[in-house]
Order: structure tokens, then sequence, then C-alpha cells
């Protein structure tokens, strides 16, 4: 299939709100092995960030429930929800770590243009930090310290190539100082 037509797929998608078949279909654009235009790299980012905020959604919905159920004493009912929101987290959990090899393996390569980069590398920040949030103690350091090497990386390019209003630097900049505080926190 050409890219053309995986975009305008991938725009049906976002118009029926359906985030997952959009990020699939924006996977398999990012595998083409081709550098993706500005239009595709914004589809695949809309497209990951809407199935994990659905998700994250869905993971504070069951902790609610959870407290709920263990404040009535319902211990069944409360493994059942534990049960079903690990599978939510793997789920997510895996969202992360596919969005992660593909901007690795298929976009980085192939990505020319500074504000594409500054956009993927923002991608795995993001990526990384999401997953530093979902993760035991011991493993928060390392992700922590992924995202916010992904955050300077773009942060470089950023200053040589986007004005200091631009949207994308400043939701960098923002993101950073958001790593870098759960730094001090994990640090302390």
């Amino acid at each position: 299939m050409e890219l053309e037509e995986l975009v305008y797929q991938s725009k049906l998608a976002q118009m029926a709100g359906r985030y997952e078949d959009m990020f699939e279909i924006m996977s398999s654009a990012a595998m083409m092995g081709v550098e993706l235009t500005e239009e595709s790299k914004v589809l695949f980012s809309i497209a990951y960030q809407n199935v994990a905020s659905g998700k994250r959604a869905s993971l504070r919905r069951l902790e609610s429930v959870e407290k709920t159920e263990k404040s009535k004493g319902n211990l069944t009912s409360v493994r059942m929800v534990k049960a079903y929101r690990q599978k939510v987290k793997d789920e997510l959990i895996r969202l992360c770590h596919n969005m992660l090899e593909l901007i690795d393996i298929h976009l980085l390569p192939h990505s020319l243009v500074p504000r594409s980069w500054i956009l993927l590398n923002k991608m795995k920040g993001d990526g990384y930090r999401l997953l530093a949030s979902l993760s035991e103690e011991h493993e928060m350091k390392s992700f922590c310290d992924k995202s916010l090497s992904a955050y300077e990386l773009a942060s470089e390019t950023a200053k040589a190539s986007l004005h200091n209003c631009d949207a994308l630097k400043l939701a960098l900049d923002l993101n950073t100082g958001l790593i870098l505080s759960v730094q001090k926190v994990i640090n302390k």
C-alpha cells in the first residue's frame, strides 16, 4: 500500500475515533523504510498519544474501582480488578515499547528534517517517561535517564532550528522539566 493511502486510512480512523486502528496503520507506514512526511509523523504521534491516553484513563478508573471494592471488603472483586488492571497496564507497556522500537529502527534512521528529529526524540522521551511512571522503583531510574537523554537530544536540535515560542519546543521544554522533577524525587 502507498504512503498516501495509509495516511488517508489513518485520517479515517482518526475521524472515527479508532486510535488503535490509527496507530496500527501508522505503524505500517513507519515500517515502509522511507522518510515519512511531517503530516505522517504527526498522525503517528496523535495515534500513539490517544491510545496511551485511553489506556491511562482506564488504569485510573480501575484503580478507583479497586479502592471502592477494597473499602467494601469485596476481596474477590479486588483480585479481579487487580488482574484486569494488570492486563491494561501490560498493554500500555507493550504500546510504549512498540512505539520506541518503531522510532529507533524505522523512523529516526530516515529522519533528515530537524523538526522531525525533534518530534521523534520528544516522543521517545514521552514513551520512556510513561514507562517510568508504570515501572517498579528499581526500573524507574533507568527509564527516567533514557527519557531525559531523548529530551536533551531533541532540545539541542530545537535550540538551533525552532523559535522559542514554537509549540513543539514549548512541549519539549515542559516535558523535560517534568522528567527532571521526577529524577529529583528518585535521587532523594
